[in-house]
Protein backbone atom coordinates (compact mmCIF):
# COMPACT_ATOMS: atom_id res chain seq x y z
CA UNK A 1 0.00 0.00 0.00
CA UNK A 2 1.37 3.51 -0.63
CA UNK A 3 -0.02 6.84 1.00
CA UNK A 4 -0.50 10.38 -0.19
CA UNK A 5 -0.38 13.06 2.54
CA UNK A 6 -2.03 16.61 1.81
CA UNK A 7 -0.61 19.25 4.39
CA UNK A 8 -2.78 22.00 5.37
CA UNK A 9 -4.83 22.96 8.74
CA UNK A 10 -8.80 22.12 9.29
CA UNK A 11 -11.32 24.83 8.74
CA UNK A 12 -12.90 26.76 6.33
CA UNK A 13 -11.11 29.65 7.03
CA UNK A 14 -7.93 28.05 6.52
CA UNK A 15 -9.30 26.45 2.90
CA UNK A 16 -7.90 28.57 0.51
CA UNK A 17 -4.21 29.65 2.00
CA UNK A 18 -1.38 29.17 1.04
CA UNK A 19 -0.66 26.35 3.84
CA UNK A 20 -3.42 24.15 2.51
CA UNK A 21 -1.73 23.85 -0.81
CA UNK A 22 -1.51 19.88 -0.47
CA UNK A 23 -5.22 19.40 0.46
CA UNK A 24 -5.92 21.53 -2.45
CA UNK A 25 -4.11 18.89 -4.82
CA UNK A 26 -5.34 15.99 -2.64
CA UNK A 27 -8.65 16.98 -3.63
CA UNK A 28 -7.60 17.37 -7.25
CA UNK A 29 -5.97 13.76 -6.71
CA UNK A 30 -8.85 11.97 -5.13
CA UNK A 31 -11.17 13.17 -8.24
CA UNK A 32 -8.20 12.24 -10.88
CA UNK A 33 -8.31 8.97 -9.16
CA UNK A 34 -12.05 8.91 -9.30
CA UNK A 35 -12.22 8.00 -5.32
CA UNK A 36 -15.09 8.15 -3.66
CA UNK A 37 -16.10 10.72 -0.61
CA UNK A 38 -13.50 11.37 1.95
CA UNK A 39 -14.47 10.04 5.37
CA UNK A 40 -13.11 11.37 8.91
CA UNK A 41 -11.01 8.59 10.33
CA UNK A 42 -11.09 9.88 14.42
CA UNK A 43 -8.82 6.96 15.09
CA UNK A 44 -5.95 8.42 12.45
CA UNK A 45 -7.05 12.06 12.95
CA UNK A 46 -7.26 12.68 9.20
CA UNK A 47 -9.87 12.77 6.31
CA UNK A 48 -9.28 9.90 3.86
CA UNK A 49 -10.17 7.89 1.26
CA UNK A 50 -8.65 4.42 -0.26
CA UNK A 51 -8.33 4.18 -4.03
CA UNK A 52 -6.81 1.41 -6.52
CA UNK A 53 -4.76 2.71 -9.03
CA UNK A 54 -4.44 -0.44 -11.14
CA UNK A 55 -3.20 -3.47 -8.71
CA UNK A 56 -1.69 -1.24 -6.04
CA UNK A 57 -4.53 -0.11 -2.99
CA UNK A 58 -3.23 3.94 -2.54
CA UNK A 59 -4.62 5.79 0.89
CA UNK A 60 -5.21 9.37 0.62
CA UNK A 61 -4.51 11.47 3.58
CA UNK A 62 -5.22 15.14 4.87
CA UNK A 63 -4.08 15.13 8.56
CA UNK A 64 -6.95 17.25 10.63
CA UNK A 65 -4.24 18.10 13.28
CA UNK A 66 -3.13 21.21 12.66
CA UNK A 67 -0.20 21.53 10.46
CA UNK A 68 2.78 21.63 12.96
CA UNK A 69 0.98 18.28 14.45
CA UNK A 70 0.54 17.11 11.62
CA UNK A 71 3.45 13.58 11.74
CA UNK A 72 1.35 12.34 14.57
CA UNK A 73 -1.64 11.13 11.90
CA UNK A 74 0.94 10.52 9.30
CA UNK A 75 2.83 8.24 11.50
CA UNK A 76 -0.22 6.23 13.28
CA UNK A 77 -1.70 5.81 9.15
CA UNK A 78 1.74 4.88 8.51
CA UNK A 79 2.56 1.90 11.36
CA UNK A 80 -1.09 0.79 11.15
CA UNK A 81 -1.10 -0.02 7.70
CA UNK A 82 2.48 -1.39 7.49
CA UNK A 83 3.22 1.51 4.93
CA UNK A 84 7.39 2.19 5.08
CA UNK A 85 8.95 5.93 4.66
CA UNK A 86 9.58 5.24 1.09
CA UNK A 87 6.18 4.57 0.30
CA UNK A 88 4.76 7.69 1.55
CA UNK A 89 4.42 10.78 -0.27
CA UNK A 90 3.59 13.96 1.48
CA UNK A 91 2.74 17.02 -0.89
CA UNK A 92 3.05 20.36 1.05
CA UNK A 93 3.39 24.39 0.34
CA UNK A 94 7.13 25.25 0.22
CA UNK A 95 8.25 28.82 0.81
CA UNK A 96 11.86 28.44 -0.52
CA UNK A 97 10.30 27.85 -3.84
CA UNK A 98 8.77 30.46 -6.17
CA UNK A 99 4.95 30.11 -7.21
CA UNK A 100 4.74 27.55 -9.60
CA UNK A 101 7.47 25.32 -9.21
CA UNK A 102 6.97 22.20 -8.04
CA UNK A 103 9.99 20.03 -6.59
CA UNK A 104 9.88 16.20 -6.06
CA UNK A 105 12.33 14.70 -3.70
CA UNK A 106 12.98 11.81 -1.45
CA UNK A 107 14.03 12.88 1.87
CA UNK A 108 16.19 16.29 2.61
CA UNK A 109 15.61 19.17 4.69
CA UNK A 110 12.42 20.68 6.26
CA UNK A 111 13.59 23.67 5.53
CA UNK A 112 11.48 25.35 8.05
CA UNK A 113 8.23 23.63 7.30
CA UNK A 114 7.23 22.91 10.70
CA UNK A 115 4.53 20.40 9.00
CA UNK A 116 7.26 18.45 7.34
CA UNK A 117 9.21 18.67 10.72
CA UNK A 118 6.24 16.84 12.44
CA UNK A 119 6.30 14.02 9.79
CA UNK A 120 10.13 13.47 10.31
CA UNK A 121 9.96 13.39 13.75
CA UNK A 122 7.29 11.06 14.38
CA UNK A 123 8.75 8.91 11.44
CA UNK A 124 12.08 8.82 12.72
CA UNK A 125 13.21 9.75 9.34
CA UNK A 126 13.12 11.75 6.64
CA UNK A 127 13.21 9.10 3.99
CA UNK A 128 9.79 9.88 2.49
CA UNK A 129 8.62 11.32 -0.53
CA UNK A 130 7.84 14.84 -0.76
CA UNK A 131 6.32 17.49 -3.49
CA UNK A 132 6.90 20.70 -2.50
CA UNK A 133 4.83 22.96 -4.04
CA UNK A 134 6.25 27.09 -4.02
CA UNK A 135 4.46 29.46 -2.78
CA UNK A 136 6.90 32.41 -2.46
CA UNK A 137 6.40 35.46 -4.54
CA UNK A 138 8.51 37.05 -7.54
CA UNK A 139 9.10 39.54 -5.09
CA UNK A 140 9.79 38.03 -2.14
CA UNK A 141 12.68 38.95 0.38
CA UNK A 142 14.24 36.19 2.32
CA UNK A 143 12.80 35.37 5.95
CA UNK A 144 10.69 38.75 4.71
CA UNK A 145 7.28 36.18 5.43
CA UNK A 146 6.25 33.92 8.15
CA UNK A 147 2.92 32.79 9.29
CA UNK A 148 0.82 34.88 8.76
CA UNK A 149 2.07 35.52 4.53
CA UNK A 150 1.23 31.34 4.74
CA UNK A 151 -1.89 31.44 6.65
CA UNK A 152 -3.32 34.06 4.20
CA UNK A 153 -5.36 33.48 1.04
CA UNK A 154 -3.81 33.73 -2.74
CA UNK A 155 -4.57 36.84 -4.01
CA UNK A 156 -6.75 37.50 -7.01
CA UNK A 157 -3.44 37.61 -9.73
CA UNK A 158 -1.96 34.21 -8.28
CA UNK A 159 -4.95 32.41 -8.81
CA UNK A 160 -4.82 31.01 -12.27
CA UNK A 161 -1.37 30.04 -11.29
CA UNK A 162 -2.66 28.01 -8.01
CA UNK A 163 -5.09 26.53 -10.64
CA UNK A 164 -2.36 25.12 -12.81
CA UNK A 165 -0.34 23.91 -9.79
CA UNK A 166 -2.94 22.07 -8.20
CA UNK A 167 -3.67 20.47 -11.63
CA UNK A 168 -0.10 19.59 -12.65
CA UNK A 169 0.79 18.25 -9.10
CA UNK A 170 -1.98 16.17 -9.18
CA UNK A 171 -1.04 14.63 -12.28
CA UNK A 172 2.23 14.12 -10.61
CA UNK A 173 0.70 12.01 -8.20
CA UNK A 174 -1.23 10.40 -10.30
CA UNK A 175 0.92 8.97 -13.17
CA UNK A 176 3.48 8.07 -10.07
CA UNK A 177 0.75 5.67 -8.76
CA UNK A 178 -0.12 4.23 -12.50
CA UNK A 179 3.64 4.18 -12.97
CA UNK A 180 4.62 3.09 -9.47
CA UNK A 181 8.10 5.13 -9.94
CA UNK A 182 8.69 7.93 -8.45
CA UNK A 183 11.97 10.14 -10.14
CA UNK A 184 13.73 13.34 -8.16
CA UNK A 185 12.91 16.05 -10.61
CA UNK A 186 11.76 19.93 -10.66
CA UNK A 187 9.50 21.56 -12.80
CA UNK A 188 8.83 25.01 -13.10
CA UNK A 189 4.89 26.08 -14.76
CA UNK A 190 5.19 29.11 -16.76
CA UNK A 191 3.46 32.08 -16.08
CA UNK A 192 0.14 32.44 -16.87
CA UNK A 193 -0.89 35.28 -19.16
CA UNK A 194 3.13 36.04 -20.03
CA UNK A 195 3.02 38.14 -23.15
CA UNK A 196 3.24 37.14 -26.69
Amino acid sequence: MKLVVGLGNPGSEYHTTRHNLGWLVLDASAKQCEAGEWRTESTFESQLVEVRVGAERVLLAKPTTFMNNSGRAVAGIARYYKITPEDVLLVHDELDLPLGTLRLRLGGSAAGHHGVESVTHHMSTDHFWRLRCGIAPENRVEGGEGSRFVLAPFNESERPMVTQVVEQASTIVYEALVSGILTEATLSIPSVGGGE
